[in-house]
C-alpha cells in the first residue's frame, strides 16, 4: 500500500495509476486512532474517498463514502464534501465506547428498520380505519339487518328495507362509520322524520335502528348471528339511549261499521288490477288474513281440490315461521282458481303477480285500501277514511259480534297462538270450525242478512 500525501484536488486528479492494486492518499486532518480521510486510486482509474480509522481492539477499517468528483455531481464527493463527511464520522468515532463505527452502523440499520415497520404499522391502521370508515357505514348495518331478516323468513324485511331507503340512506348519516354514530345524530335522524309528519314511521324506523345495533353489538356472544354483524365492531347502541317515541305507537282503535265493510267489499270490484283486486278480497274472505302474508303465497301452498291453502306466519321472534292453514270456501276458490291458472301460464310460483315475475308488494294493497277509504269518505259512504290494517281489526270486531268464538277468530287471524297451552297442550287443528265460521263470514260479506255462526267446539284429549 503506497504511502499517502497530501490531498489537493489536482493531486487526486492527476495521481499516476499504479501498476497493479492501488494508490493511498491521505489528508493531513485527523489521526490514525481519531480517523483519517484517505482517497483510493485504483489500477483502473477508479478514484474514491475513504474513512480509515482503528477500533478498540485494533482493527483497521476502512469505510468507502463515495467516488471522487472534481466539481458537485450526483452520486459523487468533492474533496470539501469528503472532508464534512469525514468531520462528521470523526465525531461519531469519538462518541462509541468501541470506536467502531459498524456498530453504530448496525444500530442506526435497527433504528430505521423500527422505524418502517412503525410507519408502515401506521399507514396500514389508517388505510383500514379509512376503508372501515368507507365500508362499515351506518347504510352497510342497515343493509346487513335487512337480509338477516330475509334470511329468517321474516315478513318485515320489505317494510324494514322501505324505511331505510326512505329515511337513511341518501342522508349525511348514512355514510357515518357504524360504530362512531352517536346517540345525538340518531336523534336528528329521527326528529326530521317526525317533523315531516311522519311520527310513527319516525317510531318504526327508530326500533328498526335499534335491532340492527343490538345485533351487531351482541354478535360476538350470540352464534346464530351472522358474522358479518362483527366487521362492524360496534361497541354501544347509539339508538338504545334515545327517546322511545312512544306518543306515536299508540294502537289504531278504528273500525268500519258492516254497512261500510259491506261497501268496501263491492267497491273492490271497481280496482282495474285483478291481483290487487283478487288479493284484497281473498284477504276479508280468509277472515282478515295479514297482506304481508297472503302475498307471499305460492302455488305449491295451495291445494285447489282439498280445499285448503298454507300461509307462513313469521310475525314476532319466531325463528322459523309457522304454518297457517286456512280452509277454502267456494266464495275463495272463485278468486283463487284463475289466479293460479294465470300464474301457471306465466310459469311463476307466485299466485299474486302483475307480470309473472315478482309477487305484489304490500305497499301496493296499502295505497290501493286507501284510495278507497278517501273515496268512501268523500262521498259519505264512511263516517272517516280507513287503512288496510283498520280492515283487519274491523273483520274481527263484526266477527266476534257474529258468534265467532275468540279461539276460532285467533286461529283464523293468526295471533295469540304463541303461549304454553298452544305449544305443548291444545293440538287441536280447528279445521272444521275455521271452515264453518269461513262460510258464514262470506254469508256476511255477501250481505244475507241475519247471518250468525252456531259453532260446536271440539276438545283438545
Amino acid at each position: 500500500m503506497a504511502k499517502g500525501g497530501h490531498l489537493t484536488v489536482e493531486g487526486i486528479a492527476r495521481a499516476k495509476l499504479p501498476a497493479k492494486g492501488m494508490k493511498w492518499l491521505s489528508d493531513p486532518g485527523g489521526s490514525r486512532g481519531s480517523g483519517r480521510l484517505y482517497a483510493r486510486i485504483s489500477a483502473s482509474a477508479v478514484r474514491g474517498f475513504y474513512f480509515r480509522y482503528t477500533t478498540a481492539d485494533g482493527d483497521r477499517v476502512a469505510q468507502p463514502l463515495g467516488e471522487f468528483a472534481r466539481d458537485p455531481a450526483p452520486g459523487k464527493l468533492t474533496l470539501m464534501e469528503a472532508r464534512e463527511e469525514a468531520n462528521q464520522l470523526r465525531v461519531k468515532l469519538n462518541a462509541e465506547p468501541d470506536r467502531d463505527l459498524r456498530a453504530a452502523k448496525k444500530r442506526d440499520l435497527i433504528i430505521r428498520e423500527e422505524a418502517e415497520t412503525t410507519r408502515k404499522a401506521k399507514e396500514t391502521e389508517r388505510r383500514t380505519s379509512l376503508e372501515s370508515a368507507q365500508r362499515y357505514t351506518v347504510a352497510a348495518l342497515a343493509d346487513t339487518y335487512v337480509q338477516h331478516l330475509r334470511r329468517l323468513g321474516k315478513p318485515s324485511a320489505r317494510d324494514v328495507e322501505s324505511i331505510f331507503r326512505n329515511h337513511l340512506h341518501g342522508t349525511e348519516w348514512a355514510r357515518r362509520t357504524a360504530a362512531d354514530l352517536t346517540s345525538k345524530e340518531v336523534t336528528a335522524m329521527l326528529r326530521r322524520v317526525v317533523e315531516a309528519g311522519h311520527g310513527r314511521t319516525a317510531a318504526k324506523f327508530r326500533s328498526y335502528l335499534r335491532a340492527a345495533y343490538a345485533l351487531a353489538l351482541n354478535a360476538e356472544l350470540d352464534a346464530s348471528v351472522s358474522s358479518e354483524f362483527l366487521s362492524f365492531a360496534v361497541q354501544s347502541n347509539p339508538v338504545a339511549s334515545t327517546g322511545s317515541l312512544s306518543n306515536f305507537n299508540n294502537a289504531r282503535e278504528h273500525t268500519l261499521t258492516e254497512g261500510e265493510l259491506l261497501t268496501y267489499w263491492k267497491r273492490l270490484d271497481e280496482l282495474e288490477s285483478e291481483s290487487v283486486r283478487s288479493a284484497l278480497k281473498l284477504a276479508l274472505l280468509l277472515g282478515g288474513q295479514r297482506t304481508t302474508q297472503l302475498l307471499r303465497l305460492r302455488r305449491a301452498d295451495v291445494d285447489l281440490q282439498g280445499g285448503m291453502l298454507r300461509l307462513y306466519d313469521g310475525k314476532g321472534r319466531r325463528k322459523q315461521p309457522r304454518v297457517h292453514e286456512l280452509p277454502l270456501t267456494i266464495d275463495a276458490l272463485t278468486i283463487l282458481t284463475p289466479l293460479m291458472k294465470r300464474s301457471e301460464a306465466f310459469g311463476c310460483d307466485w299466485v299474486f303477480t302483475s307480470n309473472g315475475v315478482v309477487p305484489i308488494v304490500p305497499d301496493t294493497l296499502s295505497t290501493a285500501a286507501r284510495k278507497l277509504g278517501l273515496e268512501m269518505e268523500r262521498v259519505g259512504e264512511a263516517r272517516v277514511s280507513f287503512r288496510l290494517s283498520d280492515i283487519r281489526r274491523t273483520a274481527e270486531t263484526l266477527a266476534a259480534s257474529k258468534g265467532i268464538s275468540r279461539d276460532v277468530r285467533a286461529q283464523i287471524q293468526s295471533h295469540g297462538l304463541s303461549g304454553v297451552q298452544a305449544r305443548h297442550y291444545d293440538k287441536h287443528d280447528y279445521r272444521e270450525e275455521k271452515r264453518r265460521s269461513l262460510e258464514s263470514w262470506a254469508a256476511v260479506l255477501r250481505g244475507e242478512r241475519g247471518t250468525n255462526v252456531i259453532l260446536f267446539h271440539t276438545q283438545a284429549v
